[in-house]
């Protein structure tokens, strides 16, 4: 096998993200290795149990979709180059990503309405600047 092709193996694989998705996928899965560290679990190839309770942890953490998301595309894409089937696509793991949706979702925190005379005062204050 010619060695300077395998040399850059890795880095076309890599390259079949863009640099910021290929950032943030990195960044997603190192996350998951110190939370599996952490807790000594495998994280490659890892249990579909481990990944829903990860999602639990980022969801009770962080009440957001998009670091759910996160995780989920880091730790499957980091699978696919692995050679491992994706755990982020068991029944598991998508009714625990779909729960953390509907739980953050529907977390409402009202504002006060605007009165007349603050909308006045902004109106005045601004107003005269368009």
């Amino acid at each position: 096998m010619p060695d300077h092709l395998v040399q850059k193996l890795p880095d076309y694989v890599l390259s079949s993200r863009a640099d910021s998705t290929r950032k943030k996928y990195t960044y997603g899965f190192n996350s998951w290795c110190k939370w599996s560290k952490l807790h000594c679990i495998s994280s490659l190839p890892a249990s579909t149990v481990h990944i829903a309770l990860y999602l639990v942890h980022i969801s009770e953490t962080f009440n957001s979709t998009s670091k759910i998301d996160e995780a989920v595309y880091a730790i499957s894409w980091a699978h696919k180059l692995a050679g491992f089937p994706n755990p982020c696509n068991s029944d598991l793991v998508t009714s625990v990503r779909e729960g953390s949706y509907r739980k953050i979702g529907h977390k409402i925190n009202k504002k006060e309405p605007i009165t007349a005379n603050i909308l006045s005062k902004i109106v005045h204050l601004y107003g005269q600047r368009l």
